[in-house]
Order: C-alpha cells, then structure tokens, then sequence
C-alpha cells in the first residue's frame, strides 16, 4: 500500500472521527448538560475512544502526508 493511500485512509478517519466527536458533544450536552457525570458508562467509554481515534488519525495524516511529499518530490 502506497502512502498516498495510506494519506487518503487517514484523512477519511479524521473527518468521520471529528463528525463523531461533534455528534458525541452535541449528545452530552443535549441529553445530560454536559456533566460527565450523569452520562451512562458505555457513552462515556465510546467517546473516550473516538476522541482517541481522533488525535491518532490526526498524526497519521501528518505522518503520511509527510512521506506521500517525500516519496512524490
């Protein structure tokens, strides 16, 4: 798998993760006032998670971008 590829996976999971971090805020803030608190577990646990996916494919982009440039010049 090429990097440009690799760049273009990336940068698909950092808008579907960033559209799921918004959904996610709105929901808290809906549903339970933005108090983590009053959120159910699993909630809680699924957002942590998407957050995470958000900061590694924010990275990945970086990285593959880097290289996709390095491997093109």
């Amino acid at each position: 798998m090429s990097y440009d590829n690799l760049f273009n996976i990336s940068w698909a999971l950092l808008v579907c993760s960033s559209l799921l971090c918004v959904f996610g805020l709105i929901v808290s803030f809906k549903y339970y006032g933005g108090d983590c608190r009053t959120e159910p577990r699993a909630f809680n646990y699924l957002m942590r998670s998407v957050c995470w996916v958000w900061i590694a494919s924010i990275v990945a982009v970086f990285v593959f971008g880097l290289l996709a440039l390095g491997k093109n010049s």
